[in-house]
Parts: structure tokens; C-alpha cells; sequence
């Protein structure tokens, strides 16, 4: 049997009851699955929108599930747009959305040379943060990451776009007035996509611990 590279630890629980796993990377302890929450962490309620020009038109805080399906019991989660991220509530108390910096770091653990550039950097890096289902691909998961294609939700019209094949997490790093950075992983690939997008697309979130 392959020896696990993480330790996994306790469960943590948000402010709408939604549980998660935590696990130890490196210096690092993340959580294993994809944020959920319809709360921020001080009880105040997260806006849903579901219709795509609400969505596209929004500059204050917002979530949805995508295509406005519900399913709790998914590790996939919600998907978020960057003002949800800048409130510094969304994550468990006790936890936040990682810095371009800490995503950098874990990058740096996993084995990537080239972290600064932009774009497609650590050639075969993706495989090992990948789960071993749910991708056309399965990857190997080798630190407990258990990445899954979440797909994201468009900035310009709303549409919802490539589930079950990308996986993006919002930084909470701003680039400038527009758009944030985020990291990206496909199923066609085996890097790791670091870039900017508009801070009104709707992506995936994953906690760290403070």
C-alpha cells in the first residue's frame, strides 16, 4: 500500500452545519473539501443569485450552487464570487481563503520549481492533487488535496461552464480594481494554472487554518 504524504485530522463545522476534514500538508492544514456555506462565519446570510444577469451585474457579495441544484452532500460546493471573499467572513472562524502567498507555498511542498510565473506552471503537479474520481483522468491525490472539477460561473453573461472538467479556488489577493487572482487545475492538463479573473466569476473556495 502507497504511504500516505498527509495526516488527516478533526472535522470542522461552519456557521450553517456544513462538516468538513481537515488535512496537514507540509507546514499547512487545509480542508479536504470545497467550501458549502450559505453563511458567513458571523451568521449573517450570503446572497444567492440564480438568475445569470443578476449574477453578471453584481459588485457586492454572492453565492450559488451550480446551476442553481442544490446538493449538499457534495464535496464540489458552492461557488463564489471575490466580494464574498474580501468580507475576510466566508471561511469557518478559525480558518480563511488562502493568499496568493500560502497557495505558493503549498506549490513549493508538492514539488514546483517555477511558482512565480503566471499562467501554466509545474509541469505534472495537478495529477497529485487530483482526486482519483470524477476527472476523466483520475489523479493520484498523493497529499489529500482531493481537488474535483467544480467548474465556475461566468463574469460576462452568467452561464455556468465546464463542470466535471476545472477546478478553480479563489486567492484572496487582489490584482487590481476588476479582477483577483485564483488558481486552476483541467482535466487536459497536468499543471497548475495561476492567473487573474474577474472578481464577479464564480468560483470554488478552499479553507486554510489561521
Amino acid at each position: 500500500m502507497k504511504e500516505k504524504l498527509y495526516l488527516e485530522y478533526d472535522q470542522v463545522i461552519d456557521m450553517d452545519e456544513n462538516v468538513y476534514h481537515s488535512v496537514t500538508i507540509g507546514s499547512q492544514v487545509w480542508l479536504k473539501e470545497n467550501l458549502k456555506t450559505i453563511k458567513f462565519n458571523d451568521n449573517t446570510s450570503i446572497p444567492n443569485l440564480k438568475e445569470d444577469v443578476d449574477w453578471a451585474n453584481t459588485f457586492s457579495p454572492a453565492y450559488c450552487w451550480y446551476y442553481n441544484i442544490v446538493d449538499r452532500t457534495s464535496d464540489k460546493g458552492i461557488l463564489y464570487n471575490w466580494y464574498a471573499v474580501n468580507t475576510k467572513k466566508l471561511c469557518p472562524v478559525g480558518w480563511h481563503v488562502p493568499s496568493d502567498q500560502e497557495w505558493k507555498d503549498l506549490e513549493i511542498y508538492i514539488g514546483m520549481k517555477d511558482v512565480d510565473s503566471l499562467n501554466w506552471r509545474g509541469k505534472g503537479l495537478a495529477t497529485s492533487l487530483k482526486t482519483n474520481h470524477d476527472w476523466h483522468e483520475p489523479g493520484t491525490d498523493d497529499y489529500g488535496f482531493s481537488a474535483l472539477p467544480s467548474g465556475f460561473r461566468s463574469a460576462s453573461n452568467g452561464h455556468f461552464e465546464e463542470y466535471d472538467q476545472q477546478a478553480d479556488w479563489w486567492c484572496d489577493d487582489e490584482q487590481d480594481f476588476d479582477y483577483a487572482l485564483r488558481r486552476g487545475i483541467v482535466i487536459y492538463r497536468d499543471d497548475i494554472y495561476r492567473n487573474s479573473c474577474p472578481k464577479n466569476n464564480g468560483i470554488s473556495v478552499r479553507c486554510i487554518k489561521n
